[in-house]
């Protein structure tokens, strides 16, 4: 079933997480329009007709980072039978518009030949592996099993070398310390979970941290231990542009799936409503 259009007023942050929640992630969230001079939550979370708790959207942003940095980024690839995962140096993010219709068709040869991986880093044997080579593609290899019906993704990630990148253990405590910043936000955030009185109240976080310099992979491994929430929420999302996090108490911390599709969907989507 086709995911619902957005509402009056809905973001596409806001919708883009209502799809990773909602669509992939079996909560049902109902659009909260927000008409108060005080703010609302975003979403009241809904279980046989009742209202049961709340979510609402924060972005996660690091100011002092350059703008013109590159970003890590994904693009859908429908043409090609598997997902793909590619590694670039810094020098293929300029060109990252040309590289999508460059690349695409030195994968499918890779595919008719069987191949799953490829590129310098395995070494210049091959054609394919020199192609990539000139786009500045390091590394690149089949992604794990996309869920049938889904359309194959082409996800790109910036290396910067082997010695900075952080642990699971850094997210989470950039997430706690965003939770609890006195920043107008994050006050806003907390402020309006507790407004609502309902015992389960969810912070959905996005983040640009770990969406640049080829970290993105750090959200791939779980914590080790439960995070340091702020009274006024009971549940946490920390989602970038394709991994992240959930944590529920005495379910403890999960991945989080479908985030490409949903910025894929969101990002295709009508907002003029």
């Amino acid at each position: 079933m086709a995911p619902r259009a957005p509402e009056h007023r809905e973001c596409v942050d806001e919708y883009t997480a209502y799809l990773v929640v909602d669509r992939f992630g079996g909560l049902t969230l109902r659009h909260n329009v927000d008409s108060s001079a005080g703010g609302q939550v975003d979403y009241l979370i809904v279980e046989d007709g009742a209202v049961v708790g709340a979510l609402e959207v924060g972005r996660s942003t690091s100011p002092a980072r350059p703008g013109n940095r590159p970003r890590d980024t994904s693009f859908s690839a429908p043409t090609l039978d598997n997902s793909w995962d590619l590694t670039c140096s810094p020098d293929a993010a300029p060109t990252w518009n040309e590289l999508e219709k460059l690349v695409i068709p030195v994968l499918q040869r890779m595919e008719i030949g069987g191949r799953t991986a490829g590129g310098p880093w395995r070494g210049l044997s091959r054609r394919s592996d020199r192609e990539l080579a000139a786009l500045n593609v390091l590394n690149a290899e089949v992604a794990p099993t996309i869920p049938p019906g889904s359309t194959p993704t082409v996800r790109l990630t910036i290396h910067r070398g082997d010695g900075s990148t952080p642990g699971p253990q850094t997210p989470l405590t950039q997430l706690e310390q965003w939770l609890a910043d006195p920043g107008d936000d994050q006050v806003g955030l907390r402020s309006k979970l507790k407004a609502t009185g309902l015992a389960r109240r969810h912070a959905f976080v996005w983040t640009d941290d770990y969406t640049l310099d080829g970290v993105g992979h750090r959200l791939d491994d779980l914590p080790d231990r439960d995070p340091d929430l702020p009274a006024e929420v009971t549940h946490v999302w920390l989602a970038s542009a394709s991994t992240g996090w959930s944590w529920a108490p005495h379910r403890g911390w999960r991945h989080v799936a479908h985030i490409d599709d949903a910025h894929r969907i969101a990002q295709d989507a009508d907002y003029s409503r």
